[in-house]
């Protein structure tokens, strides 16, 4: 029976299905590395990304908790947000309002 070394742990492994994934690409139809150090580096890279992705968490919470600390948040509170609306609006309820009263007035002048 065939053996190959494996090239990471340097382990003598009998070339089978049991001990090497198989590769299509290589002469003898195996990869070069047996399946426990691919298994054990699938696992480092998988934690990894893991980490990863809970240091931009952690990052993105951190930042929020700052600008919250720091003052609050970038949202206008409600009455902010009302008297804005209230400031947009005002100028065409005025001029609605002064184009009735000289409507009323051009009404009542004419009787």
């Amino acid at each position: 029976m065939e053996s190959r070394e494996c090239s990471q742990c340097c382990c003598d492994f009998p070339l089978t299905d049991e001990y090497f994934h198989r590769d299509a690409s290589k002469p003898d139809g195996f990869k070069t590395v047996c399946k426990m150090c691919r298994l054990e580096e699938n696992k480092r890279k998988e934690n990894d990304e893991i980490d990863d992705r809970i240091q931009k968490l952690e990052e993105r919470g951190i930042k929020l908790l700052d600008t919250l600390v720091t003052g609050g948040s970038n949202i206008p509170h409600m009455a902010e947000t009302y008297q804005r609306i209230m400031e947009v609006s005002a100028p065409s309820r005025a001029a609605r309002r002064e184009g009735s009263r000289s409507a009323r007035l051009s009404a009542s002048a004419s009787r």
